[in-house]
């Protein structure tokens, strides 16, 4: 808290996941909206799998800023660099 903040701040987390006409969609932090999906679950699943593709892609920056997705050279490198990740990933779960 900074020093000129209210001690009385009242924060509000909202939930990720709405439903609209009967499908199931989720926001991210950012803002950006994805579905439809049939169900809580599925878009669970997906905000799980969009979460893990952030993550990935974060360590990836982190690696090579310089890297973009639209260069044919950088997409092969991302795509080597996310598999060493991924297997990074499955050690620590280990």
């Amino acid at each position: 808290m900074r020093k000129d903040d209210s001690d009385s701040k009242n924060f509000f987390r909202t939930d990720r996941f709405f439903v609209v006409s009967g499908q199931w969609h989720f926001t991210t932090r950012e803002g950006e909206d994805f579905g439809p999906f049939g169900s809580r679950d599925e878009a669970e699943a997906k905000l799980r799998d969009y979460l893990d593709t952030q993550s990935v892609m974060h360590r990836l920056r982190d690696r090579d800023p310089s890297l973009e997705d639209t260069n044919e050279g950088d997409v092969k490198k991302i795509a080597e660099l996310s598999r060493e990740i991924q297997n990074e990933r499955g050690n620590e779960e280990s």
